[in-house]
């Protein structure tokens, strides 16, 4: 059996760096493309086909959990923090400071339906937004959680196939309280200030923890997940493609 010393598997850091690519250019094109060349174009929808490695970024990112030396409870909380804090810094610099020097794009206002100048609310209610970063952070939260009361590789995978059965029924869904709306978006969210609501999307990091924990069981055997990763994948794509037709 092939077996692998290292801590770390290329492959997977392959994957997340080239699913960070391809967020960024998908972004690029809803920040600067106009909607004809977003909706209309061969450009726009390959650029949109290639910006779903949201997902494979996810399902890296629980591989990499699995096998990282602490998974403690008190690391995981630090580390989501961290995460966070990265997170809404990115936020400022590139919402609040492109706002300050007047280079933000009139038809990214537009989509907003707001008009310019910039108020202050508007502002905040960027720097709040919920992006993949916010998503990881509080991930990281559960992920500390579910990985302290159980090492059953079949309690992630249930736990996802939850998630995506039943998060359409919670989805946008607010108390109507202030401050705690903003977390319910985090969570579940289905307004813009949220572009990665941690239900659903968690459940890819739920895979990859399912994935990482089949690794460890076989003796970080790199064929043996990849060669399940691709009868997974193959099955998960007739699935959804078939779900969306």
């Amino acid at each position: 059996m092939e077996t692998i010393k290292s801590k770390r598997i290329l492959a997977i850091d392959l994957a997340r760096g080239l699913s960070v690519l391809m967020v960024i250019v998908v972004h690029t094109l809803w920040m600067y493309g106009d909607i004809k060349t977003q909706a209309e174009t061969w450009l726009g929808s390959t650029v949109h086909f290639i910006g779903k490695g949201t997902g494979m970024f996810l399902i890296a990112m629980g591989v990499s959990f699995t096998l990282s030396r602490n998974q403690s409870v008190a690391l995981s909380v630090k580390r989501a923090f961290y995460i966070l804090a990265v997170g809404y810094f990115m936020n400022f610099l590139k919402f609040i400071v492109p706002v300050i020097v007047g280079i933000v794009p009139d038809n990214f206002i537009a989509a907003y339906g707001w008009t310019t100048p910039i108020t202050l609310d508007n502002m905040i209610y960027m720097l709040g937004t919920g992006d993949i970063l916010q998503l990881a952070g509080v991930s990281l939260l559960f992920m500390g959680i579910i990985n302290r009361f159980s090492k059953n590789k079949y309690v992630p995978l249930f736990i996802a196939l939850c998630i995506a059965l039943l998060t359409k029924e919670v989805h946008g869904f607010r108390a109507g309280i202030t401050g705690v709306d903003y977390l319910l978006d985090l969570l579940w969210g289905a307004e813009w200030n949220v572009y990665f609501a941690v239900f659903p999307w968690f459940s890819f990091i739920l895979i990859g923890m399912f994935f990482g924990m089949w690794y460890k069981e076989r003796e970080k055997s790199n064929s043996y997940l990849f060669g399940r990763m691709l009868i997974a994948g193959i099955v998960l794509m007739c699935v959804g493609g078939g779900l969306c037709y």
